[in-house]
């Protein structure tokens, strides 16, 4: 079966992030920080309502979804096509695979490269809060990526392996009112720099798995994957009978929808209700007002999984120990699944199995 793997967790709401991002203010790709997480102290958590083979606990979905022909679906001709920018980020997907073949440490940081850094912020001395990457390493392309001030044009000369101490000011309308103007210092070493793939590339690691033999034939490869894919997304939540939704989805969304928002804000240090207030809908008054303009986004979203549970009971699909090594990647993945529970990540490989599945099957008109 062939295996295109999407970004962690791309279906915990799979339209959801997205749709919540609409307008709202707080686009802080200009600062290097760490991804938000859910506080640690919510009473949430991403593996609620979902069981230890990562089923709905307790809901047997085609007892709500009227089965149809999943296995040989039609796509039409005029079917949405993904943005380029969509093809490059599963390409990145992909890629992410062969991290270490693609790795270079032989010459000097330029200009639009792809390099991977750590690095500890600190104002006169200080070190402050979401500043450092903790020693996780993090992705950035020169003239691409938006961090505050020259941060990455700095890294420009040095090779990896190399310290740079990195000098900038934070501008003075800064979402974070403590940082605003404040000159900084970012600590940061130069881990590897990524190199681009090619056609040597491709047909060396990607021709007996795909097919694929150069650059040219990857890409038209994965567009046509994700035309498939999306138009599937999009009829398993319109397309298909489903008699009911169980609340518990729903509520699942919400309480989702609200747990990203509560870290969100915490990062900023904020409440739930002050970062929307100010970012995102300031007619809000309360968390339900807040949820009610989301409600179309969580039916849908519960209608995917309810849809892709019916298919996969159907299919009698599991989650092996060897899917689990694969998705994380490692056999020491216990560590990695803490932080939203083993159930959680193993819905996530069964809806990545039911969509390899219905997209390998697909028609294309």
């Amino acid at each position: 079966m062939r295996n295109i793997k999407s970004t962690l967790c791309v279906f915990v709401a799979f339209t959801m992030l997205s749709a919540m991002l609409i307008g709202c203010k707080t686009s802080e790709t200009d600062m290097p920080s760490a991804s938000a997480e859910t506080p640690a102290d919510t009473a949430f958590s991403y593996s609620d309502g979902i069981d230890e083979n990562g089923y709905w606990d307790g809901i047997n979905a085609r007892d709500y979804v009227e089965m149809f022909d999943y296995g040989a679906l039609r796509v039409p001709a005029d079917a949405a096509r993904p943005t380029d920018e969509e093809v490059q980020s599963e390409i990145a997907n992909i890629l992410a695979r062969f991290e270490e073949e693609r790795r270079l440490t032989d010459r000097a940081v330029i200009n639009g490269d792809t390099v991977n850094i750590d690095f500890v912020g600190s104002i006169d001395g200080v070190e402050f809060a979401g500043g450092s990457t903790n020693g996780a390493g993090t992705d950035v392309t020169i003239g691409v990526t938006s961090y505050i001030d020259d941060f990455l044009e700095q890294l420009i000369g040095h090779m990896p392996g190399e310290t740079v101490n990195v000098e900038v000011t934070f501008p003075d309308d800064y979402q974070e009112t403590s940082l605003q103007g404040k000159d900084a210092l970012f600590v940061t070493v130069i881990n590897y720099i990524k190199g681009a793939a090619t056609d040597d590339f491709v047909e060396k690691y990607l021709s007996g798995k795909h097919g694929w033999k150069t650059v040219a034939e990857m890409e038209s490869g994965v567009s046509e994957i994700l035309v498939k894919r999306m138009y599937i997304e999009n009829y398993f939540t319109s397309g298909v009978s489903v008699k009911e939704v169980p609340s518990p989805l729903i509520d699942y969304q919400e309480d989702a929808m609200i747990a990203y928002y509560e870290a969100v804000a915490s990062y900023y240090g904020m409440e739930l209700m002050e970062f929307v207030n100010s970012s995102v809908d300031p007619d809000a008054l309360t968390e339900e007002d807040f949820l009610a303009n989301f409600q179309d986004i969580s039916l849908r979203n519960a209608t995917f999984y309810l849809v892709v549970q019916a298919i996969a009971e159907d299919l009698g699909l599991t989650v092996s120990e060897d899917d689990l090594v694969y998705y994380f990647m490692t056999s020491d993945y216990a560590a990695l699944a803490q932080d939203r529970g083993l159930p959680f990540y193993k819905q996530n490989l069964i809806v990545q199995k039911v969509m390899d599945y219905t997209v390998e099957n697909a028609v294309a008109e």
